[in-house]
């Protein structure tokens, strides 16, 4: 297995690289760069570390940055248009009129992003982490935001015409213009939760599909929708108790966790569904449960 060659470049050895024909950088070493005004439309800096870096101005077309960290890099003004931003950590990046249409930013991280006057117009940002970003007067015409982190996002001013919000999550925090109606748009109003309240949808979901599949395959497919994920391991489930958790009951859930639920929980509605037609719509119909029909939106 080839392990990428980390390498340490300043902006001429860059740009004269550049100007040779070289395209790929991956693993690039370039923490607080100065690469002000360069051209590098096409560039791979895949797993780069570009944070606190000067991208002001720079072209970045069709640039690969998937999983780069830019977190606190300064993005005013450049062009990554058609960029591939796929798990880049954007955290509290500076992106002052950036122009990101058509970009692909699925599962990107711009917590408290600075993104006004952006144009992110059919742009992909599905399951992206926009928590507490500004995007006041940002163009988000026909974006994809499905299962997005809005909660506290600045979104007044900004343009959502004909934008795919399903599922985004939103809270009393989050900021948009008085003629936007979040419910029709179909987003997902997320209060404080805890364990003991996610636990307690858990158990509602799961026993839905005990009930209409029988205990054994319901449990086959709740194992094998679950993420491997360590904290996850805390809700086991057994014939006799069925979903408890081990730990503090009271102890709240971080934005991260929520969405790992939420599609862990899409997972298993899709797999019930082999076998149960609409066993996500009859659940919704059928639950007494406030948040569980929100959760499965």
């Amino acid at each position: 297995m080839m392990v990428t060659t980390k390498i340490k470049l300043a902006k001429v050895e860059i740009r004269a690289a550049y100007a040779l024909g070289k395209r790929q950088f991956p693993g690039a070493q370039l923490p607080g760069a100065d690469l002000r005004g360069l051209t590098l439309s096409g560039i791979d800096l895949t797993g780069a570390n570009l944070a606190g870096a000067d991208l002001q101005e720079s072209d970045l077309e069709g640039a690969n940055l998937q999983s780069v960290n830019l977190q606190g890099a300064n993005l005013c003004g450049a062009n990554l248009k058609k960029a591939c931003l796929r798990e880049t950590n954007l955290q509290q990046a500076y992106l002052t009129r950036v122009e990101l249409s058509e970009a692909d930013l699925t599962r990107s991280d711009l917590e408290k992003a600075y993104c006004k006057d952006a144009n992110f117009a059919r742009a992909i940002l599905e399951h992206a982490n926009l928590h507490a970003s500004i995007l006041k007067d940002a163009c988000l015409q026909e974006a994809r935001l499905e299962h997005a982190n809005l909660r506290e996002t600045w979104l007044a001013g900004a343009d959502l015409e004909r934008a795919n919000l399903a599922g985004a999550f939103y809270d009393d925090r989050t900021r948009f213009s008085d003629d936007f109606d979040p419910i029709t748009a179909r987003m997902l109003l997320i209060d404080s939760m805890t364990v003991e309240d996610m636990t307690a949808i858990l158990t509602c979901i799961y026993q839905f599909g005990c009930k209409y599949l029988g205990a054994t395959i319901a449990h086959k497919y709740w194992e094998a929708t679950c993420p491997r994920l360590i904290w996850l391991e805390r809700f086991p489930v057994t014939p006799k108790d069925g979903i408890t958790f081990a730990g503090d009951r009271s102890e709240p859930i971080d934005n991260l966790q929520l969405q790992e639920y939420r599609q862990w929980m899409d997972r298993f509605a899709h797999a019930c569904s082999s076998i149960v037609r609409n066993f996500r719509s009859q659940l919704k119909k059928q639950t007494d449960h406030p948040r569980v029909d929100r959760f499965l939106d």
